[in-house]
C-alpha cells in the first residue's frame, strides 16, 4: 500500500482520473482500478486477499533487509500485490517464534 498526495502530485492525479478524495486506487495486471470496497483495514485486507486467490498463487514471503530486496521483489513486478508486515525482531521472539509469524502470514 502506498499513499499520494494528490493535491502535490496533480498531474500523477489527473494521470489516473482522481477527482475527489479520499480515493484508493489499486493495481491489476498493470492496470489502475478503482476501490470501492470497505475503507477500514480489515476490509482492504480481505480485499487484496481475495485478489491474490485469484490469481491463484500462494504469498511469497520475503524478508526486506535491504531497499534491493523490495525493489526486486515489489516494485519492479508489475502484476504483484505486496503487503508488508512488522514482526518482532528474531532476538525477541526466536527462531521458533519468527517461523510461527510466518505460518500465520501464510494462513491469512
Amino acid at each position: 500500500l502506498g499513499s499520494v498526495d494528490a493535491t502535490a502530485e496533480q498531474g500523477l492525479a489527473g494521470d489516473y482520473g482522481v477527482q475527489g478524495y479520499p480515493t484508493i486506487k489499486y493495481f491489476f495486471r498493470g492496470q489502475a482500478e478503482d476501490y470501492s470496497g470497505p475503507r477500514e483495514a480489515s476490509g482492504i485486507e480481505d480485499f487484496a486477499m481475495g485478489k491474490l486467490e485469484a490469481v491463484g498463487k500462494d504469498p511469497e514471503i520475503a524478508q526486506l533487509v535491504g531497499p534491493g530486496v523490495w525493489s526486486k521483489k515489489c516494485s519492479a513486478r508489475k502484476n504483484m500485490l505486496c503487503i508488508v508486515a512488522f514482526l518482532p525482531h528474531i532476538l525477541d521472539s526466536g527462531a521458533s517464534g519468527r517461523t510461527d509469524y510466518l505460518d500465520t502470514l501464510k494462513a491469512v
